[in-house]
């Protein structure tokens, strides 16, 4: 009986942590317009990329990010110098950058070209600490089933609180977009509680 209260008692906290937002706030600073970004739940294939593109869809989404908390981003400000997006987090995550492959080289096929390689492009992405998954996910711009353009997804684990991303300063490519899922430990802390408790 004891284990039976103890295992309810940890689903029922587990489901607490789900339904808790992860992503608890945005602020932008540099955006053409106000709202410049939008807080989105549920990341999804189909779901439109960006606020000012009615068409622009994300597609062949990694397993890892279906269903992440995530940043629906303005694609105008993909070339706007002193742009800076904040992101709050109530507990530690792993974020998911994705940045379309184009930017820095023009080439769709490659990762960007973008940090120590070619300083004058997102250089804050590298110095830091963000790496590239080796991971791709792709955008149907005309909302007609066409796969037009792939971004690369870059990773960071991060601690609770604030994380800022900075300028993508490059137009003619698509803007970058951010998600957000817990860190395994997390989770995993719940399931050595209740181990601990039932033995």
């Amino acid at each position: 009986m004891k284990k039976l209260m103890i295992l309810a008692l940890v689903a029922c906290l587990s489901a607490s942590v789900a339904n808790a937002s992860l992503i608890t706030a945005i602020d932008y600073r540099g955006a053409d317009d106000d709202p410049g970004a939008y807080m989105k739940t549920n990341l999804q294939n189909a779901d439109l990329a960006y606020h000012d593109r009615p068409t622009h869809e994300l597609e062949e989404i990694p397993a890892y990010l279906l269903g992440a908390e995530w940043v629906q981003t303005a694609n105008d400000d993909r070339d706007n110098d002193f742009y800076e997006l904040d992101i709050t987090l109530s507990e530690p995550a792993t974020l998911y950058l994705w940045i379309d492959n184009r930017v820095g080289n023009d080439d769709d096929s490659d990762p960007p070209l973008i940090g120590l390689a070619n300083p004058n492009v997102m250089l804050w992405v590298e110095c830091l600490g963000w790496t590239d998954t080796g991971d791709d996910m792709g955008i149907d711009e005309g909302g007609d089933d066409i796969i037009n353009q792939r971004y690369s997804i870059f990773t960071k684990d991060v601690d609770a609180g604030l994380t800022t991303l900075y300028a993508q300063n490059f137009s003619g490519k698509n803007m970058y977009g951010v998600g957000a899922v817990p860190e395994p430990a997390t989770v995993a802390l719940l399931g050595f509680g209740a181990l601990s408790l039932i033995r």
